[in-house]
């Protein structure tokens, strides 16, 4: 890894990286240089049982990083128990395993320098392991005791129960966390399971007998992938991981299909009074595509010319440092699993809110018909480019990737190929997909702000409709007294 991390040290040094200035004419800035990237091969082993390992040797260090990817997710959630999966990932660490407490646990781990966690996201499952090459035998050999054997012990579910049921107290407490919550639950139905949250009841239902069940439907040895890194021989590596989990039975059955997002999205426009403030949280967007669409390439490059460069990105740029009508705005198409979505927003005061949407849509529009310049274009590609280089400053950044990508089915030569496709965007790919992903006539237009210090700003945009918020303490709808 001598190599990569030469390569990054001198592109700090020959300063790659464009500072964020208001006055940025991305014409006027001077050439960055392009980072070459040749990854380390990284060794791909599938086990008997089904465990697919993808191995980096890293002699720097006497260090072992190890993450790993379960095939699960909340999105298998029980309909009336939203939340056993977020309760499993976290209680199977906190909890301990059979042989020993979780608070015994930590203290063995904090002796050796070393760390075990785990969690479950939407769409999949998580565990990492940190320590010492010295103490690699009894630190895999606890992995494999938490990811096969925890105990779920009823006080560390309790506890965690307890944090989420604060969290969801809290949850119209902060207006950028109601904005997207609610933008979300517009786009994709606030009862899919890709964005459903639960209630009080639903945490008071929840016990051991749920996390072991949902343990047992998904914790097998033929759903986990493991990246590992470190100051190793492979096949001594091998060897040990065989040793702690190579007995451990496959489940010989295909893991359950990921649930549908919808697909009949409702343009409009939404608003959500709080009497509390003077300003205006706005989040706009609509449908984006699924992974493994024929442009994700060009999408990169157009995000950043569109709005995830910062003050060189054209929405930044008009809306903020010509318009000054916010101090921050960003918007992109994301591609996600089975849905993505395009998406702006930003915050303004409230006097100025219909004023912001219509800027955002002039300039959206005015994106899609002009294509970028060849110096817009250059410093886009070479930006990307240098800093998806800067993502894999370690073994296990590179390692970890690999198993990322092939978990979602990405081509093998993804990362080696990256470079080449990013540099092959043109200035016509960019106008060509920003007209293809975002339709600025058919949006969701979602503001956050105070009725009566808006006013009718939103009215020509058309029919305004009230959202109510959730308590979810009680799980009944709140409707805010109108200023009107």
């Amino acid at each position: 890894m001598r190599t990569l991390h030469g390569v990054l040290t001198l592109a700090l040094l020959t300063g790659c990286v464009v500072a964020q200035d208001a006055s940025l004419d991305p014409a006027l800035l001077p050439e960055a240089p392009r980072l070459e990237f040749d990854p380390p091969e990284v060794t791909r082993v599938t086990l008997a049982n089904g465990i697919e390992l993808f191995l980096l040797e890293d002699h720097e260090l006497p260090l072992l990083e190890v993450r790993s990817i379960i095939r699960t997710g909340d999105v298998f959630d029980p309909p009336d128990k939203i939340g056993v999966a977020d309760a499993t990932g976290a209680v199977m660490r906190t909890g301990g395993t059979s042989a020993m407490t979780g608070d015994e646990l930590d203290e063995e781990l904090e002796n050796m320098a070393a760390a075990i966690e785990t969690g479950i996201g939407s769409d999949a499952g998580s565990a990492s392991l940190s320590c010492l090459m010295r103490d690699a035998d009894r630190c895999v050999e606890l992995l494999a005791s938490v990811l096969r054997d925890p105990a779920f012990r009823e006080d560390k579910i309790e506890l965690h129960l307890n944090q989420v049921r604060e969290s969801l107290r809290r949850m119209n407490d902060d207006p950028r966390g109601i904005t997207s919550r609610e933008f979300n639950w517009l786009l994709f139905d606030k009862s899919n399971a890709w964005v459903d949250m639960p209630t009080m009841e639903m945490l008071d239902g929840i016990g051991p007998d749920d996390l072991k069940a949902f343990h047992a439907r998904f914790y097998h040895p033929d759903r986990i992938m493991m990246a590992i890194a470190g100051d190793f021989e492979i096949d001594e590596m091998v060897a040990l991981i065989e040793k702690h989990f190579g007995d451990w039975e496959p489940s010989g059955e295909e893991a359950p299909a990921l649930p549908a997002k919808p697909d009949d999205l409702e343009p409009g426009v939404y608003f959500i009074h709080r009497a509390d403030l003077n300003q205006s949280n706005v989040r706009l967007g609509h449908y984006g595509p699924g992974l493994h669409g024929p442009d994700h390439h060009e999408l990169q490059v157009m995000n950043f010319l569109y709005g995830t460069s910062g003050f060189t990105s054209m929405l930044m740029r008009e809306v903020r440092s010509n318009r000054g009508l916010t101090y921050g705005i960003g918007g992109a198409v994301r591609e996600a699993v089975e849905r993505g979505v395009y998406y702006v927003v930003t915050f303004t005061k409230s006097e100025t809110t219909g004023e912001i949407i219509d800027v955002i849509l002039d300039v959206t529009r005015d994106f899609e018909s002009h294509p970028p310049t060849a110096e817009e274009l250059d410093l886009a590609k070479t930006s990307e480019a240098n800093s998806f280089v800067f993502r894999f400053d370690s073994s296990i950044s590179i390692a970890n990737e690999k198993m990322s990508l092939a978990y979602r089915d990405y081509p093998d030569d993804y990362l080696e190929t990256y470079l080449d496709q990013i540099d092959a965007v043109t200035a016509e790919d960019v106008a060509r997909v920003a007209q293809e992903y975002i339709d600025p006539d058919n949006l969701v237009i979602l503001v956050v702000g105070n009725e009566e210090q808006i006013g009718d700003q939103l009215d020509h945009l058309g029919e305004v409709h009230p959202v109510p918020l959730i308590d979810f303490t009680t799980g009944e709808q709140i409707w805010p007294e109108s200023a009107n």
